[in-house]
């Protein structure tokens, strides 16, 4: 249901029907329709021009490949995203780094990077940690710590201005 816009008049006792669409403007308010396209604006609410396209997708150009996002969150910015690890192959402990390209964010500084290890394809224990973390590349270190290796993927999340 949509917003109805009313108007009243001092001393009004509003009748039945303007009651319901008082209910039905709230109701419409709480479930976002009421709310129109386009209405809240990200100047509005502080954010920076570039939030106006929102969540913003690519393609990995480091050696991790995988898709990552970004959004700019009036300064705050978000990168997360998958990567693929290098397969590591021989006997534990055993090490491999991998780069993720983080130019298209834009960040003036990272405050932190956070990587772990989903979709293992192996029995094998493989951990990650970021090596270094640059406004242009992240580097993470794959490891595994027994057995003879395997392949996975990684999450990262970064944190910046």
């Amino acid at each position: 249901m949509s917003y109805t816009a009313n108007t009243f008049v001092a001393g009004e006792v509003p009748t039945v029907s303007i009651w319901n669409e008082l209910w039905a403007n709230d109701a419409s308010f709480n479930n976002g329709t009421g709310i129109g396209a386009g209405a809240i604006l990200a100047a509005s609410l502080g954010l920076s021009g570039s939030f106006a396209g929102g969540v913003t997708s690519y393609a990995n150009g480091g050696s991790a490949s995988g898709t990552f996002y970004y959004i700019n969150l009036g300064g705050m910015k978000l990168l997360w995203g998958s990567g693929n690890v290098a397969t590591l192959s021989g006997t534990a402990p055993q090490s491999a780094t991998v780069t993720v390209t983080v130019t298209a964010a834009g960040f003036s500084t990272i405050q932190n990077a956070m990587s772990s290890m989903t979709a293992v394809a192996s029995t094998d224990s493989l951990m990650t940690s970021i090596d270094s973390a640059t406004t242009s590349t992240v580097t993470v270190r794959v490891t595994s710590a027994t057995g003879s290796g395997g392949s996975g993927q990684f999450d990262l999340f970064v944190i910046g201005t």
